[in-house]
């Protein structure tokens, strides 16, 4: 009885074996497929982003100075105030001022009297002077006293003009539209002449400088766009625009300065901000491109690698079980005797021929159909171009289509199988 328990295990046990539903039973570990991400090879166009990094600064800036001497009487804006053009932003005392226009006005008149009497002198003398009752020297006194009288009215005509020019300089106004961003002066204050009160920006659009490496300066052109992203507002770009690229190249830094406008017509950006630009690089050629990833570079020469291409799996000839692993679509010798073994047992303990049988068909209906791989990589040697943004210029090698591994490179070979995923 103990015999007839022990051979029935073990033919329980070789079916099992025989029987494993796993297309790759029999198959070393390390050649089940690894699992791979794939990309056809495409024309793209070959351009390398320049990025530098900088400052934000105002379209223009101005240093308002004072233009009269004068205690302040009222400052009426302060940091931060949007100004427009014309705007008074404080005002001096101009008492002494407006007291010397009042006294230059009434020398004026002074003077326009004498000009008057003048002329009438003149005047009368000279139907004199033509007769000859009034004396060469004579008239050429009473002309020069009129010549003198004109002269004194046009020169007291200009230092009212002017006392007048001046008194406007006492009302302190914004020469442009824009922010307040200093304001040196309280009331109460004495401005000199030259005196700094305020300073004053245009920020509706702001220019960034940027110093790009001599290397770069080949791929920029004046008008090309621009992304301009500041650290104090993640994950946003503002667009820009190359105005400047600066003839001079430091000689220390080899660099050369660049200027980027961008606007700021809601007036978040600030001057000063740190910002980082990048340059979209220009149309260049069309070449295959692939991503930089997916190529194994050469260690003797930078500009040949080799990249893993997607190929389908030969079929091993042969009839039934024809593409099956050692192993696979039968059972193994020592399984097959196990189970004669267990059967014949059975059979001692009155098991029907008939009943075996059906049970032998019914376990071979269960047996898998192996399968091979579909897919192996296949190792490509190529030559490399220019590299950017990730991405690889292939000069030679590939064509259009290729379908390209770009994953597990550090697991693949040649003719290992492979097996498609998506990500």
């Amino acid at each position: 009885m103990k015999r007839f328990h022990f051979c029935l295990l073990l033919s329980v046990c070789a079916l099992a074996q025989a029987l494993v539903p796993s297309a790759w039973a029999g198959r070393p570990q390390g050649d089940r497929p690894l699992p791979v991400l794939v990309v056809e090879a495409a024309m793209g166009r070959v351009g390398r982003k320049v990025t530098a990094t900088g400052s934000l600064y105002p379209q223009s800036e101005v240093k308002l100075m004072s233009q009269a001497e004068g205690q302040v009487l009222q400052v009426q804006v302060r940091e931060g105030d949007r100004v427009n053009q014309g705007q008074l932003l404080a005002r001096l005392d101009d008492t002494v001022r407006r007291i010397e226009l009042a006294l230059a006005r009434a020398e004026l008149e002074a003077e326009r009297t004498r000009l008057g009497e003048a002329e009438a002198n003149a005047k009368s003398r000279e139907p004199l002077y033509r007769s000859g009752v009034v004396s060469q020297n004579e008239w050429i006194k009473v002309s020069a006293e009129l010549n003198r009288a004109r002269a004194e009215v046009e020169k007291m005509r200009q230092k009212v003009n002017l006392l007048r020019a001046q008194l406007d300089y006492f009302d302190i106004r914004s020469p442009i539209s824009g922010v307040v961003t200093e304001r040196k002066m309280e009331p109460g204050d004495l401005a000199m002449a030259r005196s700094h009160m305020f300073t004053l920006a245009h920020v509706r659009t702001l220019r960034m400088r940027a110093p790009v490496s001599e290397l770069e300066i080949p791929r920029l052109r004046a008008g090309q766009t621009a992304l301009v992203e500041l650290d104090a507002y993640p994950g946003r770009r503002f667009p820009g625009q190359l105005t400047v690229i600066f003839p001079q190249i430091d000689p220390r830094t080899r660099q050369a300065l660049t200027e980027v406008e961008i606007s700021n017509v809601d007036l978040k950006l600030r001057p000063g901000l740190h910002a980082r630009v990048s340059f979209e690089p220009q149309l260049g050629r069309e070449a295959i491109v692939l991503p930089a990833h997916a190529v194994e570079w050469s260690e003797t020469d930078p500009k040949s690698g080799y990249v893993f291409l997607l190929a389908p799996a030969s079929r091993r000839p042969g009839g039934p079980g024809a593409g099956q692993g050692p192993g696979q679509g039968q059972l193994r010798p020592e399984s097959q005797g196990a189970l004669r073994g267990g059967s014949g047992e059975a059979q001692a303990q009155g098991q029907r021929p008939a009943q075996r049988q059906g049970q032998q068909q019914q376990v071979q209906g269960q047996r898998p159909q192996g399968q091979g791989p579909q897919f192996v990589s296949q190792k490509r040697k190529v030559r490399l171009g220019e590299s950017f943004e990730g991405r690889v210029e292939i000069l030679d090698g590939l064509k259009r289509g290729d379908r390209v591994i770009v994953s597990g490179m550090g697991q693949l070979k040649e003719g290992g199988p492979v097996r498609v995923v998506t990500e």
